[in-house]
Parts: structure tokens; C-alpha cells; sequence
């Protein structure tokens, strides 16, 4: 297994070595992955750059747009998963739960450089 498969194995180990051999072989941890930095990128922008306002320069705004960027990996990871190993039950979940605790690291860290970009959020979140 490689380093991804590594990662989102902190998160969930599947009891059956099926799942995560064939989501490896099926390139599904690059794909979450990317997933959760594509997303997470573009709702950054989204809120930085788009709906730079005085009106949603604060940390309730931020959490809400964050709570939002891991609704969305979860969907995201929630059906691609499903549609690679089709037949398990709850690994999807924890696939889609795994990259979405991804994201929030992600959403935190670019948060620190998208802010710069930014006219009237450039001190959200701190």
C-alpha cells in the first residue's frame, strides 16, 4: 500500500483486505484525495475571494462555509467509493467521514494563505 492508503487507514481500517486492495487498485485514495483538496480549494475561493463581505467576516460565517466544505467531500467520497467497490455496507461512510476529516486539515491550513487573498476576511479565522 502506498501513503494515502496509509492516511485514510488511520481513520478506518476495513476488516476485509478487499475493500482496501481494491479501492488501492482502482487509484480510489488518489481520487479522495484530490477530492478533498479540490473541494476544499474551491470553496476557499468561494468564500474569500466571491463572498468577500464585511457581513460574513466572522468565525461563525468561516465554521458554517468549513462545515459545508466537509458536507460536500463526504457526498463526494460517499458516492465515489460506492462506485468503485460496490457490495459494503459501512466502509462507505467511514471512507466519506476519513476524507472529510482530510478536508478540515486541508480547510485549515490553505485558510491561512487564502485569507491574504482576501479584502474583508483577511482576519477569519484568526
Amino acid at each position: 500500500m502506498n501513503l494515502l492508503s496509509n492516511i485514510y487507514e488511520l481513520f478506518y481500517k476495513s476488516g476485509d483486505p478487499n475493500y482496501s486492495d481494491t479501492l488501492f487498485d482502482n487509484s480510489g485514495y488518489l481520487f479522495l484525495f484530490l477530492t478533498a483538496i479540490t473541494v476544499t480549494i474551491i470553496v476557499l475561493l468561494l468564500f474569500y475571494k466571491l463572498i468577500d463581505s464585511l457581513k460574513y467576516s466572522h468565525i461563525v460565517h468561516w465554521i458554517v462555509v468549513m462545515v459545508l466544505n466537509m458536507l460536500f467531500v463526504f457526498i463526494i467520497s460517499y458516492i465515489t467509493v460506492k462506485s468503485i467497490v460496490p457490495d459494503y455496507g459501512i466502509e462507505y461512510i467511514f471512507s466519506g467521514v476519513s476524507n472529510s476529516i482530510i478536508s478540515l486539515v486541508f480547510y485549515i491550513l490553505f485558510s491561512l494563505g487564502f485569507k491574504k487573498i482576501s479584502t474583508n476576511n483577511h482576519h477569519n479565522p484568526f
